[in-house]
């Protein structure tokens, strides 16, 4: 709902001014994409805190919110979401001078794709962590995954992108011949 009230900050405004009038004929500054995906971000970044401290302060919610939905922690989604808003957050400061408005709705998704992203890694590791230690007896470090939650969240682009090339490698002799790596990016211009 914040997002979309950010976005509609738009509507009315002159065109090409780059300045609205409101009630009573004022005129004020439009507030830029960059200056709107800060706002949404450090909105997104408060939330998440408040969970976390609604969270540690009060234990009965405990209790009603289970730490694990479908054998996944919530912790996961929780750093891999803050990871979003952090690379989110880069991007707004990183770009001041090259801001592209057309990367506006990805900054709005974000911790969305980040919690994904983070999901995804928890899954495979705990797949390959759990067939790596057959019999060994030891469990799994959980700061270990909130770490590669958090980072994942923060470039889930590189690990989107790692995701695909072992998929490429995994469907390649599925292909007709010929077809295999025509949409490959060259990793050097990256």
């Amino acid at each position: 709902m914040t997002a979309l009230a950010l976005i509609a900050a738009d509507r009315g405004l002159e065109a090409g001014t780059g300045r609205g009038t409101w009630q009573g004929g004022h005129n004020h500054p439009r507030m830029s994409s960059r200056g709107r995906v800060f706002w949404l971000e450090l909105i997104y970044g408060l939330a998440l805190l408040a969970l976390a401290v609604v969270h540690l302060r009060w234990t009965w919610l405990r209790d009603w919110l289970p730490d694990l939905i479908g054998g996944v922690p919530l912790a996961i989604l929780w750093y891999g979401a803050l990871g979003g808003v952090m690379i989110s957050f880069t991007g707004v400061t990183k770009h001041k001078a090259d801001w592209d408005p057309d990367y506006q709705l990805r900054h709005i998704a974000r911790p969305f794709t980040g919690a994904v992203v983070a999901l995804a890694a928890y899954l495979m590791l705990r797949a390959g962590l759990y067939v790596a230690s057959q019999g060994a007896g030891t469990a799994p470090v959980t700061y270990f995954y909130l770490a590669v939650a958090f980072v994942v969240g923060y470039r889930d682009e590189v690990f989107r992108d790692m995701v695909k090339r072992v998929a490429d490698g995994l469907l390649a002799p599925l292909r007709p011949h010929g077809q295999g790596n025509a949409d490959r990016r060259d990793p050097s211009k990256s």
